[in-house]
């Protein structure tokens, strides 16, 4: 409270200095208008009788002047503080009350109604304080002390005259004095009503920047939160999914795999939901790691049209590629993500026709990636809201069957993160027209495995695995599992027990490791130290960490990582692909 009842004091002491500055601005020509201004008067009254005093005036002039420059140039407006501003200010008053008692004293020393220039004296006045009039309006005060003493002793000495010209032209100059002051005085409200304006739009600023760095703070800490937090919170669902696949093996009836197979669809249901906040949280708390390489991205394309084939066929739609022999500089894993995200809307929301993939042509380093569907097409109303969180359109009563209302919030921010545009066009009942903008990359002889290992074999069948985790559900879920998968399974629960393990020679085929371990070593450290003292084994790290941190240390020991929750088939696939490589 107290910082908000001093800020109206801080205005007002700023805006009084902004007035002394505007002043301090105007000053040069100012001093220059003194100079120029005292020329012709001291001509054209120039005589015998006047010229020690007009010498004198003169001299007087130019001496206050150079004072009144030396005065000017002490104050560095861009570094002086509040009070050496306010310090100048009065100093100014000061020197403007000497150049108005140093103007008044000509109507003193050279008024003479007998000679003609005395009109040209009166003239040279008035033209004075007019033109003083929008240097110093920004302080009345300041106006004042030049105005005043420059013109009463010229209007005194009319109407000391006695004479009736001299009478009325005494009024009509205190007239146009006071008429001045007025029109001073209404350019110091519009300048003061300008400078409270300013600060008022400025601290309307200040604390618009306040609110939104706080909002962003509180959204980025939820963001870190979640992705801090989903360790913890994908361990129960990793357990989950383990012993659902290990009890469909015990099923013997229609109406208990019937029960089993709506327990798994929940649970795909609260998964999808559970990664897709996640990935929401790490793409918006930044801790999602970008690795951008040159690849061929027929091979993701082609992986991606085989997975969505089976779901496009159900619905009777043709899904096809074409063109697809390009290679892009991006993050293959994001970039998959996000086509996967499209493909996945494309087919959801077409129920006759096709979705296509094509490229068109290569213009300026840029490759355009189109994906095409004749599906029900979005209204331009909603082509912006569509990219919101939970927005979805033609499902008011939130059926899970017709998605989450999260995949393209995950796709626009996944191609901020990337640096790509994405173009949309469609129209309702005809269609709609993904165009992601992907840079040319250059051609290598690399490639990224994405083409989906044949299961038709059991390539675990045998195997001596080795799980490691500190969570008794999971090693419970992942032997059982792995048994029916007919692998040969030891489980431990520490990183002390898998050590002495492999200090007994008992060296496995392959070791499942979950990333987060107590004790000294971590799961990534805990298989780089096995694979010192007993060679290379395939491994994979299991985790629910999302930090950048955790990814590039995996990526840095160059071993593979599933994030919790995983499923079986994934697991498989996963394995399956690092015996056959160890092979």
């Amino acid at each position: 409270m107290k910082s908000i009842d001093n800020k109206p004091n801080l205005n007002q002491q700023q805006i009084n200095a902004d007035k002394i500055l505007i002043i301090h601005k105007n000053t040069p020509i100012t001093l220059i208008g003194n100079l120029l201004g005292c020329i012709p008067p001291s001509i054209v009254l120039w005589n015998e009788q006047y010229a020690t005093n007009i010498t004198i005036w003169v001299c007087a002039v130019y001496l206050l002047t150079f004072i009144r420059w030396l005065h000017y140039r002490s104050l560095n407006p861009q570094n002086a503080s509040l009070e050496k501003i306010v310090a100048q200010g009065k100093s100014y008053l000061l020197f403007i009350l000497c150049a108005g008692c140093l103007w008044g004293s000509t109507s003193v020393l050279f008024f003479d109604i007998e000679l003609e220039a005395s009109t040209f004296l009166i003239l040279t006045l008035i033209t004075m304080i007019s033109g003083s009039m929008t240097a110093l309006s920004s302080q009345i005060t300041a106006y004042a002390s030049f105005a005043i003493p420059t013109m009463i002793p010229l209007i005194l000495q009319m109407f000391l005259q006695g004479l009736a010209f001299y009478n009325w032209l005494g009024i009509g100059t205190s007239i146009y004095l006071l008429a001045t002051f007025a029109f001073s005085r209404n350019m110091n409200h519009v300048i003061n009503d300008f400078l409270v304006l300013k600060y008022a739009n400025l601290n309307l600023v200040a604390d618009l920047k306040k609110q939104t760095e706080t909002a962003n703070k509180a959204n980025n800490d939820k963001s870190r939160f979640l992705a801090a937090a989903s360790h913890d919170l994908r361990q129960p669902l990793h357990a989950v999914n383990l012993f659902i696949e290990t009890l469909d093996n015990k099923i013997s009836t229609e109406e208990q795999q019937y029960d089993l197979d709506r327990i798994r669809q929940g649970l795909d249901s609260l998964g999808e939901l559970f990664n897709a906040l996640l990935d929401i949280s790490r793409l918006d708390s930044d801790t999602l790691p970008v690795n951008k390489i040159d690849f061929p991205i027929d091979e993701l394309l082609q992986k991606l049209v085989e997975q969505f084939s089976l779901e496009a066929q159900a619905k009777r739609l043709k899904l096809s590629m074409r063109n697809g022999k390009q290679q892009v500089y991006s993050d293959p894993i994001l970039l998959e993500r996000l086509v996967r995200n499209l493909l996945s809307n494309a087919i959801r929301y077409t129920e006759n026709g096709s979705i296509e993939l094509f490229f068109s042509n290569e213009l300026d380093g840029i490759l355009q990636l189109h994906i095409t569907d004749t599906g029900i097409g979005i209204p331009n109303k909603d082509k912006e809201n569509i990219f919101s969180e939970f927005f979805q359109l033609h499902n008011p009563e939130r059926d899970r069957n017709k998605g989450l209302g999260l995949g393209l919030a995950i796709v626009r921010r996944i191609s901020r993160l990337l640096e790509h545009t994405i173009d949309l066009y469609s129209e309702p009942d005809k269609g709609t027209e993904f165009i992601i903008h992907l840079p040319i990359g250059k051609s290598k002889d690399q490639s990224i495995n994405t083409q989906a290992t044949t299961l038709s074999t059991n390539k675990l069948k045998n195997l001596e695995v080795l799980i490691i985790d500190n969570e008794l559900d999971i090693l419970e879920a992942m032997q059982t599992l792995l048994s029916a998968w007919e692998c040969h399974v030891t489980i431990v629960e520490s990183t002390e027990k898998a050590l002495h393990l492999i200090a007994d020679n008992n060296h496995p085929d392959f070791i499942l490791a979950d990333y987060r371990m107590p004790g000294n070593l971590n799961g990534c450290e805990l298989v780089q130290l096995i694979c010192q003292q007993a060679g290379y084994i395939p491994s994979l790290i299991i985790t629910g960490d999302t930090g950048a941190e955790v990814f590039a240390e995996i990526k840095t020991a160059n071993l593979l990582m599933l994030n919790k929750p995983i499923k079986p088939a994934q697991l498989r696939l996963a394995m399956t692909r690092l015996v056959k490589k160890s092979s």
